[in-house]
């Protein structure tokens, strides 16, 4: 047992989540995670603070390209924090997953705004959609002026971004007179340009100091002050004029901030954290050359399976699914299904039960029902139903770049390499359709539909012109995004393939079509395929439709199961068996499946406690995990061996008495199988009986069990009595045997 305890924390699979696109200390961000989201946004100091957030995804190129105009405009904001905060949240971290649903976060970046003392996070309407620095300042004042945010955050005092005049200036100048604080008029157009910004953004800086009311006027409502003409701002102590800045295109809001601060010496806000530190998850360090370790002329099945995965339990995220959206899924799931190579890890088979799902169904309304399907044909049994995604040669030499969006062009070209002439044009528009319904990076989503309006999928005909296809169009996007912030500088956008890899592919002017396609052909061969350790190869024959064949593929198979599989080939209608039951559980704390939960598993699939401990005690620790699965595969193809039609109508002795004596099958299955053994010994033993009694011999009775399963014809002549020794001389038939 101690053994046992000990094991438990060895675990496998899954990777700690990407590091995100922000430094908190350097970017004057707010990194905001699951666990903190709410904490910080609801908390007493800040629940009524105007909050802008971008949902981001740390894989998504656009994302990246759009990480620096974030940071200037963190930057450029930093010390609003008294009239706006900034936060980020890396939705490409699973770990976030709910909380950006629950944002309605169908696409990435998405940037909401969220009012002070509003915080419904369900709503779509709060978003802004300026991309450019000075933009979203725009946008930002904008909405701060509209919603009347200063009122409401508790700045009503100390700043109205509304433009006042004349006698509302007098009054405003007398009251802050009453209050003891510094009066700010800002006297110039709201719209009028400063060297490295605008008046509005002047009066947002203003909000950093402390004790100082800021107003925007226009000239003619400060005339009463001497020497004052031009665009000007005043600082009134009292009704005297403190100090004057004449403002025009030359001026710098940084500088008039730093004079002000000095001359005033007044508290200056700076930005802070509002973050709890210790809440925030730390990504694992990164390891520069883990890229390295891979060899980039094969292809890693680990990087389809990451890309499949992260397609379907991420990327699929707008609901409810109904209409063109679940169409596009629908044909993908079908045509992958057939084209996903078959290995012992079933990905194809749980395809084909997901398309079989999917067949009648006309609306998934949430997330929930949507990883219902999944889990239902066996799909969540990979990496659970929050996968923790990891690749292989599409590991980056950067954090967050390539991964995913390599892993997926990677799929989809092994997928074009394996379709026939006949499923060509299938896949080709399968794929479309999937990647402009839901693919999340919304930018990239416009610029693919230019791409295929530049190589219509009209042009997909037979299998040579869906692989060129599919080649042009990633050169194309490789040529678009050539020297872009998201291109890894290990792996440049180029024109694939290049010579190192293709000799005979290209020649000093352009690509010899014919020598591409045999080598893309071959690069994307299930020849070069390197699979994940323990995976391996199955025959390609399993039934395509059959949802009893999710038998994995186990070394030595017993006859049983060879029997079985054949007989499945040749089924026509299949029995639909639920793989739910046999306990495919993720471990929600640490997201990781360990040791422990293994054994619990083959435990509830019939495994006693002496037995587990048989098995943890008889078998190498080095080798126990890919025991430990050998085993809980075969008694899941053995349970529904039991439930499958064949075993249910035709109960072979010989097969029975196998199985029950494979000490691999828990006892509490194999003592089943001794009674039902011996129920059918006693069945043999009455006919033997019935047939000694009326004469026969123990030979005799085996020769006509073989004669009467053997032949219509040889039936009709035993019925007739034809040489029985019971009734040869009166020649009549015997019907039926029965006692005297």
């Amino acid at each position: 047992m101690l053994k046992l305890l000990f094991l438990a924390f060895i675990s496998f699979g899954g990777s700690l989540p990407a590091k995100g696109l922000y430094e908190e200390d350097t970017d004057f961000v707010q990194i905001l995670t699951q666990e903190t989201f709410k904490e910080t946004l609801e908390a007493q100091e800040e629940k009524n603070q105007f909050w802008i957030v971008e949902f981001y995804a740390s894989w998504c190129g656009h994302c990246v390209h759009f990480a620096p105009t974030i940071k200037e405009f963190a930057k450029e904001i930093k010390d609003w924090g008294k009239l706006v905060k900034l936060g980020v949240i890396d939705c490409g971290n699973p770990d976030n997953g709910d909380i950006c649903r629950e944002n309605q976060v169908h696409g990435f970046p998405t940037m909401k705004y969220f009012l002070p003392n509003d915080r419904l996070y369900d709503q779509k309407e709060n978003t802004l959609e300026a991309r450019s620095t000075a933009a979203l300042k725009e946008e930002a004042l904008k909405i701060a002026l509209e919603k009347n945010v200063a009122h409401e955050n508790g700045l009503g005092r100390f700043l109205s971004l509304e433009k006042i005049e004349g006698a509302a200036v007098n009054d405003v100048v007398e009251q802050n007179s009453e209050d003891g604080i510094f009066t700010a008029l800002v006297a110039a157009p709201s719209d009028m340009a400063l060297a490295d910004g605008s008046t509005m953004d002047l009066l947002a800086d203003l909000t950093s100091l402390s004790e100082i009311s800021i107003r925007l006027t226009d000239e003619a409502s400060v005339k009463k002050w001497p020497e004052t003409k031009g665009a000007i701002l005043l600082i009134l102590e009292k009704d005297a004029v403190k100090m004057k800045i004449e403002l025009s295109d030359a001026t710098s809001r940084a500088e008039v901030l730093e004079l002000l601060s000095s001359t005033l010496k007044t508290e200056k806000y700076s930005w802070k954290n509002v973050v709890v530190a210790s809440s925030l998850k730390s990504a694992a360090a990164a390891n520069d050359d883990a890229w390295a370790k891979y060899d980039q002329s094969k292809v890693y099945l680990q990087d389809i399976e990451s890309a499949l995965l992260q397609l379907l339990f991420y990327d699929v995220s707008s609901f409810p699914l109904e209409g063109e959206a679940l169409s596009a899924i629908k044909k993908y799931v079908k045509i992958v299904s057939q084209l996903y190579p078959p290995t012992s890890r079933s990905i194809d088979v749980d395809l084909r039960n997901l398309s079989s799902e999917l067949e009648t169904v006309s609306k998934i309304r949430k997330r929930k029902e949507w990883i219902g399907y999944l889990d239902k044909a066996g799909l969540t049994k990979l990496q659970g139903s929050q996968p923790t995604l990891s690749y292989a040669a599409c590991t980056p030499s950067v954090e967050n770049l390539r991964g995913y969006t390599c892993g997926l062009w990677t799929s989809f070209h092994l997928f074009a390499s394996l379709a026939s002439d006949e499923q060509a044009s299938t896949f080709a528009e399968a794929m479309s359709e999937m990647i402009l319904n839901h693919f999340s990076c919304l930018e990239c989503r416009e610029n693919f539909k230019k791409e295929i309006e530049q190589f219509p999928l009209a042009g997909v005909t037979d299998h040579n012109s869906g692989v060129k296809w599919l080649w042009e169009l990633h050169n194309s996007v490789n040529a678009r995004l050539a020297g872009e912030p998201s291109e890894d500088p290990k792996f440049p956008k180029m024109q694939y393939p290049s010579g190192e890899e293709c000799v005979f592919c290209k020649t000093a002017d352009d690509f010899q079509m014919e020598e591409t396609l045999k080598y893309l052909d071959f690069h994307y061969s299930k020849e070069n395929l390197v699979l994940a350790d323990g995976e391996k190869m199955v025959d390609n024959d399993r039934m395509e439709d059959d949802a009893d064949e999710v038998v994995e593929a186990i070394k030595d198979k017993p006859k049983w199961m060879v029997e079985h599989e054949k007989e499945l080939a040749r089924t026509t209608e299949p029995p639909k068996v639920d793989l739910k039951s046999f306990a495919h559980e993720r471990h929600e704390e640490s997201r990781q499946t360990t040791l422990e939960d293994l054994f619990k598993e083959l435990h509830k699939i019939g495994y006693d406690a002496n037995e587990i401990d048989h098995i943890l005690n008889n078998n190498p620790h080095a080798t126990l995990e890919d025991k430990i699965r050998m085993l809980k595969k075969k008694v899941e193809a053995f349970l529904i061996y039991r439930k499958s039609k064949m075993a249910r109508e035709n109960q072979d002795m010989k097969i029975i008495d196998e199985l029950s004596k494979d000490p691999e099958i828990p006892l509490s299955h194999r003592t089943v199988l001794f009674a039902e053994l011996a129920k059918m010994n006693q069945i043999r033993k009455e006919v033997e009986e019935e047939f000694q009694f009326i004469g026969f011999s123990v030979l005799d009775t085996y020769f006509c069990i073989f004669l009467w399963t053997a032949s219509t014809s040889i039936l009709l002549w035993f019925y007739c009595g034809f040489n029985c020794r019971c009734c040869y001389a009166r020649r009549k038939p015997i019907y039926r045997f029965q006692r005297m």
